[in-house]
C-alpha cells in the first residue's frame, strides 16, 4: 500500500477533477466513483462528442458534475475545454487539483502485414501527443491549485502493456502500436515529473489493469467498477511520494 506524503489533512481537502475520455469504460467508471466522494468538489467530464455520450449525460443530476467536449486530435477543442473549465464558473481561480488523462485509442497494427504508418501514427497522435497537449494547455489551472492548496497532480492512465519488464511473448502482434504509445506515456510521465517538481505538480502513471471494456474484451479479469474504484481512491491520495512513479490501479508499484 501507499502513503501520500502530504499529511493527513490533505486527505480531507476537497478537490476538483478533470477526466478525459469520460463517456465510457474506465473514464465513465471514474466519474461514477468520484460522484460518491464528498471530498470531490467538482468533476469535469471530457468527451469527444456530448451528443453520443448518453450514459455520461444520464449522471448529470449532481450539481458537481459538468461536461465539456474535448478531442485530443484537435487543439482548438483542448483550448476551448480549458477556457470553459477556467471561466464558466467551474474551477476559476481555485484551479484544478487533479488532471486525469484517460482518453486513448487502440488502432490495431499488424506487424506481419504490409506497412501501415497511419495506424501507428493515429495511436501515437492521440495517446501521446494529445495527452501532452492537454497537459500543456491545462497547466495554468494546476498552478492555480498549487497556489491555493500547495499541490496538484497529473495522472496519466498507462497500461501494464507499457512495461518493459512485464512484456512477455509471443505477444499479440496487433497491440504493438498501443504498447509503444503507452511506453511513451510512461517516459512522458517520468520526464514531466522532474520538470514540474519545482512547480509542486506531481505526475504519475497508473495502469487500470486488464479491464472488461470495449478495448480489454470479455476475457479480462477486472471489472470497470473494480478498476475505477481503486483508481479513484488512489488518485485522491497522491502526493510527492508518488511523483514520477508507475503503479497499478490498486496502488501496487509496477517496474518500468
Amino acid at each position: 500500500m501507499y502513503s501520500s506524503g502530504r499529511g493527513k489533512s490533505s486527505e480531507k481537502m476537497k478537490k476538483s477533477v478533470f477526466i478525459t475520455g469520460a463517456n465510457r469504460g474506465i473514464g465513465l467508471g471514474l466519474v461514477k466513483e468520484f460522484l460518491k466522494n464528498d471530498n470531490v468538489s467538482i468533476i469535469i467530464a471530457g468527451t469527444r462528442n456530448l451528443e453520443t455520450s448518453e450514459a455520461l449525460l444520464s449522471l448529470g443530476d449532481d450539481t458537481r458534475l459538468h461536461f465539456v467536449e474535448i478531442d485530443l486530435e484537435k487543439d482548438e477543442t483542448i483550448k476551448a475545454a480549458f477556457r470553459k473549465t477556467q471561466i464558466d464558473d467551474l474551477v476559476g481561480d481555485a484551479g484544478l487539483d487533479l488532471l486525469i488523462n484517460n482518453a486513448g485509442i487502440h488502432v490495431p497494427l499488424d506487424v506481419n502485414a504490409p506497412i501501415d504508418r497511419e495506424a501507428a501514427r493515429q495511436t501515437y497522435e492521440v495517446n501521446v501527443i494529445g495527452t501532452l497537449s492537454v497537459i500543456q494547455v491545462f497547466k495554468p489551472l494546476l498552478l492555480h491549485a498549487v497556489s491555493n492548496n500547495g499541490w496538484a497532480h497529473i495522472i496519466n492512465i498507462s497500461s501494464i502493456m507499457a512495461s518493459m519488464v512485464h512484456t512477455f511473448g509471443p505477444f499479440n502482434r496487433h497491440w504493438c502500436g498501443y504498447s509503444m504509445s503507452k511506453a511513451a506515456v510512461n517516459m512522458m510521465t517520468r520526464t514531466l515529473s522532474l520538470d514540474f517538481m519545482k512547480d509542486k505538480i506531481g505526475v504519475t502513471a497508473i495502469s487500470p489493469g486488464w479491464v472488461k471494456t470495449d478495448m480489454g474484451g470479455d476475457e479480462a479479469p477486472t471489472t470497470v467498477e473494480e478498476s475505477a474504484s481503486g483508481l479513484a481512491m488512489f488518485t485522491m491520495e497522491l502526493g510527492e511520494e508518488q511523483n514520477g512513479k508507475y503503479y497499478n490501479y490498486d496502488s501496487t508499484p509496477i517496474d518500468w
